[in-house]
C-alpha cells in the first residue's frame, strides 16, 4: 500500500481548501476496517466517491473475492444510488479520504 497526500480546493465544502490523503491498495489489502470509507472511480468528465457500506467476502472463490456494497454520489447527471459490485483481491483500488482546513 502506498499513500498519495495532496492540498484541493474543496468544492460545495465550508473550507476551500483540504488534505486529501489515496491509498493505492488491491482487493487483498481490504478488511472490514475499510467499511465507511471511501473509494473512487471515473465516470465520463466526473470523479465520483462511494462510500463503502459493507464488504462481504466470497468464500467459494479460489482467487479471492469480495462483494462489496458502495453508495456512490450523485454527478450532475447522475443521481447518488447504491450498487454491489465484485471486487477480486487482484483489482487495484483507491481509498481516499478528505480533510477539511
Amino acid at each position: 500500500m502506498a499513500t498519495d497526500n495532496y492540498r484541493a480546493q474543496l468544492i460545495g465544502s465550508a473550507h476551500p481548501e483540504g488534505d486529501v490523503s489515496v491509498t493505492h491498495l488491491t482487493g487483498a489489502d481490504l478488511d472490514q476496517t475499510f467499511v465507511g470509507k471511501f473509494t473512487g472511480r471515473t465516470e465520463g468528465a466526473y470523479n465520483r466517491m462511494g462510500k463503502i457500506l459493507e464488504l462481504i467476502p466470497v468464500i467459494t472463490d479460489p482467487n479471492g473475492l469480495w462483494l462489496a456494497t458502495i453508495r456512490w454520489g450523485q454527478t450532475p447527471d447522475q443521481p447518488a444510488q447504491d450498487e454491489r459490485i465484485q471486487i477480486p483481491f487482484s483489482q487495484e483500488l483507491e481509498i481516499i479520504e478528505i480533510a477539511e482546513g
